[in-house]
């Protein structure tokens, strides 16, 4: 009887303890494991990281499609361009012409090459 009685004392006074306590660990793990938490923020911003460099390949991808789109508008034909779209394009190529194919690790050495030539 002796224990019934501490046991129901017990509850009585923890039970606002216990109370807060729970409250506490709910929104803490809330604010931590939530939809809107903190690991979830973290998540979205470094997604939010990739989708922008992603944004900004994008950008340097289409400048340079737009500089070869207005090279080959009627009024400011680019003559060379459009034989070197053509040939890419169709692999054609005259009898008498010498066609040097690179790869594109080979096309930035020159380019860098370049860069380092005295003018």
């Amino acid at each position: 009887m002796l224990r019934q009685i501490t046991l129901s004392r017990f509850f009585r006074v923890a039970r606002f303890p216990l109370i807060v306590f729970g409250l506490m660990y709910y929104f803490g793990s809330s604010f931590l494991n939530g939809n809107n938490g903190y690991y979830a923020r973290q998540k979205t911003m470094a997604e939010l990281e990739d989708k922008r460099a992603e944004l900004e390949t994008l950008r340097a991808a289409r400048t340079t499609l737009d500089k070869k789109v207005s090279l080959m508008a009627p009024g400011n034909l680019d003559r060379d361009l459009l034989d070197e779209e053509v040939r890419l394009v169709l692999g054609l190529a005259d009898k008498d012409e010498l066609v040097i194919i690179l790869d594109e690790e080979d096309d930035n050495a020159l380019s860098r090459d370049e860069d380092r030539s005295p003018e």
